[in-house]
């Protein structure tokens, strides 16, 4: 039997009680995450009277809900529960987790269970460190910090999910499932960007918002679906650059209406995630005494959306935002100036972001050409001066090799040479810095990589038209899924295993910065050399694009700890943290996580062997030959079968011609056949008339020995005869 038991784990979350002769262990209240980001705990913990969302609710359920918390109360206090008390609790069950066609799970004034609110879920906190985060950690290991504390994203209430539970009110769970699956690939989501299990990863996409045409409820599913993973990965990569590029990015513009935002591909999750960001900037600021009263919101937030309904909905989350229904092409449009206009010889100045956010676009399209042309075109929305471009894809084989040729473009047509990059000759012959092979095609620009990319040189995870790889760039984050998602990715018995209230999102990401260079003074091997021996003290600040980042989950052995890391070379090593190493160093790295930026150094290190695939030519050109081979043994075969057969008619037609005695008959050599034949059964019958002469004269030599006694004249007349 499983009771619900609030107050611990969420809403929707489950604990098993046994009912037995033992008693059964008290209820006690969990510590839960005060901060969104790190902090003190505090104890969550309700009243046995309290009912989560006794708002709205009805007094029946009320009084339904109270029955339960008394009988939980016995059970704690007793280790018993009563044959009625088990009965009701059944029922009860049964009424939370129906499977009606009917139900209405997403009640927004209803109960905790419908409404898919969870209560005890950790708080959300200001965008700083805790104060034991910062006593523990040496400072140049939380700069680097890719996971925050805690380790999980909260969805935001304000920003994003009132407006969702809002727009999924009154939808049946059932319906919304069935319709999520025929989009996102069955069972589990496999097609979604946060999937259950990764089956069928390299097949479909599932729904985008550059989808023309989608029904009420094809929205409803991708507003349910795509949504929460969607916002995690932006998140999480908007607070990297925030990290790489400072608060002054951010601050500094929020006084003054703050920056432009363009969301192509995230269906508003982008838009969502970056005002998260300006609430908890803005925070900031009122706390340094900068600004006051609520942060405004302008109209510099704009969102790709191409279906109607998509838009409509959209308006209710983000009432301030603009809508485009496609990406303006300001590649192909050419300059809107002189004798076409009325407006003089100047030339008409084009819509500029300082933040453009393009998600989820490049699986779709398979084609390099297409991709690289959808590249162009986003990069000439991004503003000049400083405006930033983010590249995300998800974290499968395919989207980590779009990213792949995005970044290789980026290096290749677009932007300019890092300082000590010039004189490698690796680099100019890759890219083209001193063969000037692309600067008569291509006018490059000044720029440079933010994250996770340390370094401007060829990517040593991937390659040009690569099949799918074991070892590719990506990384994964964990965030708290809303219970309206754990019922989407289905709690039927096909699945296996129960549905935690956390899931993981894997994305790959790439992020450029237009305008502005590199400031590092250490790049190549020269900044790996440092890195290897570390920053130790805590008044030598590192250049986080001097820095290793780890591109795989570390690997950690008692006594050592072993992180793999993508150099500032380009290059992919395995450094090893002993023990012995120090004290404070192997504290953080023990606390280490896939995506940081180590700046404590490492003692030993060595080549690590990547698992790439043979590119996509190769593996075609593999996949011809090995066609021709079988076509060309099958001819063989088939030659060789043929050859057989002429032969053996050649053979038959030689006896034929030897043994045929009439024209129209069968051949002679069926005629030979019959000829033997008879020959043996005429020899046959002749050895049985021998054997029957033979039986018959021993007959007569036995009668003439009895009357005569002896052989004579007579005898030899007999056998004469």
């Amino acid at each position: 039997m499983r009771l619900a038991c609030p107050g611990t784990l969420g809403a929707s979350s489950t604990r098993s009680l046994t009912y037995s002769t033992r008693r059964a262990r008290p209820w006690r209240p969990r510590p839960v995450r005060q901060k969104h980001w790190g902090g003190g705990l505090r104890w969550a913990s309700h009243t046995s009277g309290e009912s989560p969302g006794q708002d709205g609710a009805s007094e029946q359920s009320t009084r339904a809900w109270e029955k339960l918390s008394r009988e939980m109360q016995e059970i704690a206090e007793t280790g018993e529960i009563s044959k009625t008390g088990a009965e009701s609790t059944e029922a009860m069950e049964e009424n939370v987790f129906s499977e009606e066609d009917d139900e209405e799970p997403f009640i927004e004034h209803g109960s905790q269970w419908e409404a898919g609110e969870d209560r005890t879920r950790p708080a959300e906190q200001p965008y700083r460190w805790g104060e034991a985060a910062t006593r523990k950690f040496h400072a140049n290991t939380l700069d680097g910090k890719f996971v925050g504390i805690p380790r999980q994203v909260l969805l935001p209430e304000v920003n994003l999910m009132q407006s969702l539970r809002a727009a999924l009110t009154g939808v049946s769970t059932n319906r919304l499932r069935d319709r999520a699956e025929y989009h996102y690939g069955g069972r589990g989501l496999p097609h979604s960007l946060s999937p259950r299990y990764l089956t069928n990863s390299r097949d479909g996409s599932g729904l985008l918002p550059d989808t023309a045409v989608l029904d009420d409820m094809d929205t409803k599913a991708f507003l349910a679906v795509h949504l929460p993973p969607a916002y995690v990965s932006v998140f999480v990569i908007l607070r990297e650059i925030r990290r790489r590029l400072g608060p002054d990015w951010i601050q500094s513009r929020l006084a003054n209406g703050g920056l432009s935002v363009l969301d192509a591909g995230g269906g508003g999750a982008g838009i969502a995630a970056w005002n998260e960001i300006c609430d908890a900037e803005w925070g900031l600021l009122e706390d340094q005494g900068k600004v006051q009263g609520p942060r405004p919101k302008g109209n510099k937030e704009t969102i790709v959306a191409a279906s109607q309904s998509l838009r409509e909905h959209l308006r209710h989350f983000f009432p301030h935002a603009s809508y485009m229904h496609s990406l303006p092409d300001y590649v192909h449009s050419g300059n809107m100036s002189g004798e076409h206009l009325d407006g003089g010889q100047e030339q008409l100045p084009r819509k500029k972001f300082d933040v453009v956010i393009a998600s989820h676009n490049l699986v779709p399209r398979k084609q390099y050409w297409k991709r690289r042309q959808l590249l162009h075109g986003m990069w000439n929305l991004v503003e000049e001066e400083g405006g930033v471009l983010v590249v995300i894809e998800r974290g499968d084989g395919r989207g980590a090799q779009a990213v792949g040729d995005i970044r290789d473009t980026l290096l290749r047509e677009i932007l300019l040479p890092q300082p000590g990059d010039e004189d490698n000759e690796e680099l100019g012959e890759r890219y083209g810095f001193k063969t000037g092979k692309t600067a008569a095609k291509f006018k490059r620009e000044v720029g440079h990589l933010i994250a996770p990319c340390t370094n401007h040189a060829p990517c040593p995870m991937w390659r040009p038209n690569a099949a799918v790889s074991r070892d590719y760039c990506h990384f994964s984050y964990r965030y708290w899924m809303p219970t309206f998602y754990r019922n989407l990715m289905s709690y039927r018995a096909e699945i296996r295993g129960p549905i935690s209230g956390g899931g993981d999102v894997k994305f790959s990401y790439v992020v450029v910065r237009r305008g502005e260079a590199r400031k590092s003074t250490l790049s190549g091997a020269e900044a790996t050399a440092q890195a290897m021996r570390g920053y130790p003290s805590v008044d030598e600040k590192p250049d986080g694009l001097a820095l290793p980042r780890l591109v795989l989950p570390p690997i950690k052995r008692k006594g050592h700890i072993c992180l793999d890391v993508c150099t500032p070379e380009g290059q992919i090593k395995r450094w090893t943290i002993p023990k012995s190493y120090g004290k404070q160093a192997f504290h953080d790295v023990r606390k280490a996580s896939w995506g940081d930026l180590w700046a404590l150094g490492a003692k030993t290190e060595v080549e690590r062997k990547l698992k790439i695939g043979a590119t996509q030519i190769v593996r075609d050109a593999r996949r011809k030959h090995a066609r021709q081979s079988s076509r060309l043994e099958a001819r063989k075969q088939v030659a060789a079968l043929e050859d057989g057969r002429a032969r053996e008619a050649k053979r038959n037609r030689e006896v034929a011609a030897e043994f045929d005695e009439e024209p129209g008959k069968k051949s002679g050599r069926v005629g030979v056949v019959k000829e033997v034949e008879e020959e043996m059964e005429k020899m046959e019958e002749d050895e049985e008339e021998e054997e029957m002469d033979e039986e018959s004269r021993q007959y007569v030599k036995s009668v003439m020995k009895r009357y005569f006694g002896h052989k004579g004249k007579d005898e030899s007349s007999v056998n004469d005869k």
